[in-house]
């Protein structure tokens, strides 16, 4: 890609994040991201088929940048307990909740349409994926012992997605993200006992 045209994408995917943000994503049409963005549908169209095609793009985006952080923070912490390492990352995770809200939006969307639920399995399944491999070795590595339920580093891995999937919906209502954050470290402490 050009620079050019890389600049293009990137201010049509964050005008495309703030429009999901405000408007929801089935209330968004393309006119409303290229007015946001400043560019025509031609350049939408350059870059992007679809809407749809759009959010997957934030969505690939947004995994990556979560996974980079949780490496980054895997890779630099300290802390020898698995507990430590729990308190410690749940204060430091990356919770946007316009994110949350632009993601449930489509999720919604995507269950009553199976193309687009397929391509988003697909999208959540290779996130959830390298996610659990990560975690997965960092358990390894400080968890020598693991409760019978879950008795493989990628069984807690799982768990530990599933529970960090779970709490933070609890976000687009609650809005109290410290007590989020303290509930996930609760959870999955409890699930090492």
């Amino acid at each position: 890609m050009t620079r050019r045209r890389i600049e293009t994408r990137r201010r049509l995917l964050d005008a495309a994040f703030s429009v999901f943000a405000a408007k929801g994503f089935g209330r968004t049409r393309i006119d409303d991201i290229c007015q946001a963005s400043g560019y025509t549908k031609g350049a939408f169209y350059s870059n992007f088929t679809s809407l749809d095609e759009l959010f997957l793009a934030l969505y690939r985006e947004q995994s990556r940048q979560f996974a980079e952080h949780t490496a980054q923070f895997l890779a630099a912490e300290p802390v020898d307990s698995v507990e430590e390492t729990i308190q410690a990352w749940a204060r430091q995770l990356p919770i946007d909740r316009d994110w949350l809200l632009i993601n449930t939006d489509f999720v919604l969307y995507a269950a009553r349409r199976p193309d687009v639920q397929l391509d988003l399995a697909t999208e959540r399944s290779r996130m959830r994926e390298d996610f659990t491999r990560m975690l997965a070795e960092h358990v390894g590595d400080r968890a020598p012992q693991l409760p019978d339920s879950l008795p493989t580093p990628a069984d807690m891995a799982r768990a530990l997605v599933t529970v960090y999937d779970g709490v933070i919906a609890q976000l687009i209502l609650d809005m109290d993200e410290p007590a989020v954050r303290q509930h996930f470290a609760n959870i999955a402490r409890a699930l090492f006992r």
